[in-house]
C-alpha cells in the first residue's frame, strides 16, 4: 500500500513516516499543499494522511481540487483544531460535519 503523509510539521511527520515504515508501507511525505498538489496529480496513492493547515494551499482546497478532478483516493484528515466544525468535500457534494457524524479522537496536550 501506497501512503502520502502531507503534514507540515516536521516531527509529525517523521514519525508517521516511521511508523508506517515500520508497518512495511511504502510512505512519501510533502511538508506543503503545493508539493502535495503536484504529486497528488502526478502519482497514485492508496491512501493520504491529509493535514488541514498547511503552507501553499491548505488541506480543504487540496480535497475539493482533488474530488473535483475525480480523484478518489481515500483521505484521512489530520488537525489540531479542537472542533469538527470545517468544511469536508466529498464525493460530489460539499456535506458539513459535526461531532454525529465523526467519531473524534483527541492527542492529549503535552
Amino acid at each position: 500500500m501506497r501512503i502520502l503523509v502531507v503534514e507540515d510539521e516536521q516531527k509529525v511527520a517523521n514519525a508517521l513516516r516511521e511508523g508506517l515504515q515500520g508497518e512495511h508501507y511504502d510512505v512519501a511525505v510533502e511538508r506543503s499543499g503545493e508539493s502535495a498538489f503536484f504529486r497528488i496529480n502526478t502519482e497514485t496513492f492508496d491512501l493520504i494522511l491529509l493535514d488541514l493547515g498547511l503552507p501553499g494551499r491548505d488541506g480543504i482546497k487540496i480535497l475539493k481540487t482533488m474530488r473535483e478532478k475525480n480523484i478518489r483516493t481515500a483521505v484521512l484528515v489530520l488537525t489540531a483544531r479542537d472542533t469538527l466544525e470545517d468544511r469536508v468535500l466529498g464525493d460530489r457534494k460539499s456535506t458539513r460535519l459535526n461531532s454525529s457524524h465523526v467519531s473524534e479522537s483527541r492527542m492529549p496536550s503535552s
